[in-house]
């Protein structure tokens, strides 16, 4: 269990967490200011078909953002971005999915990619599930410079039927400068690059890169990229590409190479005389790939600093007339092989006894590499690398003893961030400090609706699979059953409607705004609220133990609420566009507050239904909203969980804070009370595995 250093500096403490208790007389007022504090989204543009996002994109400037709204795009062409489609360095374009990754499916339908970047900067792509490319996801072609790709899910971008033709998730570069401007400064970072269906091209890659300029490639999780016998290299920048940064990925199952630094290309396409100019490769974990889990191809002056690497097909190697390359504090599956007369500066290298030696990590197994406290051969035994290597895969700084440790993770002493904060998780859930318990129940595509579905008071594992519209249930007390209810169109939202205690199957129609509902106890009910861009937030905003139905309205901010108990329709301005609305209990009194969660700042801002707000710093743009009562409190506490580290930052409500490792790149958190305990549960469910895991 790491902390992040940003989130250090995010630690509870009254500057950071204002308490307001105000009359209601002039609540609506105070809202009206508080909100007008905060940064407003005029520009924001919210789309929901094809036709719309095509629109929003032909007359975008800076500072824009589209917003897309939850649902799959089926393209009819690339969406195209040259250079009039910029945005500057401090009012970029965005385009991004409303409601966060998982929501938005962007299928290129057989186009060549789904995105080209021929001449547009600072561009933005984010929280978008992108697939059905002939070639490419995102292609990002010269003069483009100062794009960034975050937090998304790119895969099976392979519908080619010519499998000799080049093909990858994001391809950059080209064959030389455009307007002397190379494709520039480009920021991939903690997205899921990966292949479901096979592929049987040879010449496949995650990332390939020629000619490319200043890229980073950082806290990626890319895996079985897969295509004909021995093909398949998750990373590669090749053919004249300089000052690359590539660091903090985990990369698994590759059907080749995991790192190609340099390759088989053309220099002169980046204005090169070598394959590969500068940069450093560090902090990355590579395992499970065919061939070399790094290999270094003619490369001048490259760096290969603290990765780590376990039970790949082949030596890491370094080849075809390399020059200056340095190569320290690695953790080696195989001894480095030096190819075709060539020479390395190395040093502080451990090499594995065998490549599934996994004595020096928590549980290489299961791709937890982290340094056990024994691990003496790594600890403290590292080069001193200083600027270069500053922080290690979870941004922990190096050193953090004597001397650098060896391999992408830096050991830490101790499991939790400070004595407050261990004796705060040992308190209360001894269990968080122990291996996660794993169910497999469900497969890629399903969503997960945990609820406890048999009254017995524990939360019980659960899928919605669209496709189908049925619920695939796994009670704690009775056998697992297969309920249909609702269709492809619609958004699972279970909840205790009718309050005997048992979750009632519902689903909301987004086109119709219905919420159609099947109650445990029998008999079903339909009522109407809410708009194809709205966000649906049921809670028991009335504390009569029902679930009421209710709807956030981004576009204006407006919560409304039927209360179960009766009365008119309930309005309420709180939030703004661009928000993430994350109802709970904040102060015990039974009954379900408004709250959202602003990214871009890391603020809550809470409205207590006993009246007051507040106004909490917690969590970083890139987070994902986790709220639950983690010590059993009655309160609902702050949570988010940071997809790049598999870490859940926990701000509890009755004292201090913790940070907990589960999960990692591509999973979904899914918090809840499994062992009925009164406490939430950390958990995750892993759609590529189809497996729950709960801690």
């Amino acid at each position: 269990m790491k902390r992040d250093l940003a989130m250090r500096k995010r630690t509870h403490n009254p500057a950071r967490t204002r308490t307001h208790r105000i009359p209601p007389f002039i609540k609506l007022t105070v809202l009206i200011l508080l909100l007008s504090h905060a940064r407003a989204y005029a520009l924001d543009i919210v789309v929901s078909n094809v036709s719309q996002l095509i629109n929003a994109i032909n007359s975008i400037g800076p500072g824009q953002r589209i917003l897309l709204a939850p649902g799959t795009y089926v393209l009819s062409d690339r969406l195209r971005f040259p250079a009039s489609r910029s945005g500057t360095s401090t009012s970029p374009v965005t385009i991004k999915s409303r409601d966060g990754l998982g929501t938005v499916k962007i299928d290129a339908n057989g186009q060549e990619e789904a995105f080209h970047f021929t001449g547009a900067k600072f561009v933005i792509i984010e929280g978008l599930r992108i697939t059905g490319g002939a070639y490419h996801a995102i292609k990002i072609d010269a003069p483009s410079t100062d794009i960034t790709i975050r937090n998304n899910a790119l895969f099976d971008n392979t519908r080619t039927s010519n499998l000799s033709s080049q093909v990858s998730a994001i391809k950059g570069g080209g064959a030389g400068p455009v307007n002397g401007t190379y494709a520039s400064r480009v920021t991939i970072e903690n997205n899921e690059i990966y292949q479901v269906n096979a592929f049987g091209g040879k010449n496949f890659q995650g990332i390939d890169c020629n000619g490319c300029k200043s890229w980073v490639v950082r806290g990626n999780f890319i895996h079985d990229i897969r295509g004909a016998s021995l093909a398949g290299t998750c990373i590669q920048f090749k053919s004249g590409s300089a000052d690359t940064l590539i660091e903090n990925n985990k990369v698994r199952n590759c059907g080749l190479v995991g790192i190609n630094y340099g390759g088989f290309g053309t220099p002169s396409w980046g204005g090169e005389t070598y394959e590969h100019v500068r940069g450093i490769v560090r902090n990355n974990t590579i395992s499970g790939c065919k061939d070399a889990g790094i290999s270094v191809i003619k490369n001048k002056d490259g760096k290969i600093y603290n990765n780590t690497l376990y039970n790949n097909g082949y030596n890491p190697d370094v080849r075809v007339s390399a020059y200056n390359v340095r190569y320290r504090n690695n953790i080696l599956d195989r001894p480095l092989k030096l190819r075709d007369g060539t020479t390395v500066t190395q040093s502080n290298n451990l090499v594995l006894s065998s490549p599934t030696d996994g004595s020096l990590f928590v549980n290489a197994g299961g791709n937890d590499f982290h340094l056990k406290s024994t691990a003496s051969g790594a600890i403290n035994k590292g080069y001193n690398l200083g600027s270069d290597v500053p922080t290690d895969f979870e941004r922990d700084t190096r050193p953090q003893s004597t001397a650098f440790d060896i391999g992408a993770d830096e050991f830490r002493a101790t499991a939790s961030t400070s004595a407050s904060t261990a004796k705060a998780v040992s308190s209360f859930s001894q269990d968080l400090t122990s291996a996660p318990a794993s169910i497999v129940w469900g497969i890629r595509e399903d969503i997960p609706v945990p609820g406890d579905y048999d009254g017995d008071g524990r939360v019980d594992t659960a899928v919605w699979r669209p496709l189908e519209g049925n619920w695939y249930l796994l009670p704690s007390l009775n056998p697992p059953s297969l309920q249909p209810w609702g269709t492809s169109e619609d958004k699972p939202v279970p909840g205790d409607y009718n309050g005997d205690g048992q979750m009632d199957l519902a689903v909301w129609q987004p086109s119709q705004g219905i919420w159609s509902i099947r109650n445990s106890s029998g008999g079903t009910t339909m009522e109407k609220l809410g708009e194809p861009l709205d966000i649906p937030v049921p809670g028991d905003y009335d504390g009569d133990g029902k679930m009421d139905i209710a709807i956030f309205s981004p576009s204006s901010g407006e919560w409304s609420v039927n209360p179960s108990s009766g009365g008119a329709l309930r309005g309420q301005p709180w939030g703004q566009n661009g928000d993430r609305p994350v109802p709970g209990d904040y102060d015990g009194d039974g009954r379900t507050d408004l709250a959202i969660w602003r990214p871009e700042e890391g603020n809550w801002y809470i409205l207590f239904s006993s009246g007051g707000y507040q106004v909490t710093t917690w969590g970083q743009d890139g987070d994902v909203p986790a709220s639950g009562d983690y010590d059993g409190d009655g309160m609902t506490d702050l949570a988010v969980w940071r997809p790049a580290e598999g870490n859940w930052y926990i701000l509890f409500s009755s004292r201090g804070s913790a940070v907990i490792s589960l999960g990692e790149m591509g999973d979904t958190p899914a918090p809840a009370d499994y062992d009925g305990d009164g406490r939430t549960d950390l958990a995750v469910w892993r759609p590529s595995e189809g497996i729950w895991y709960v801690k």
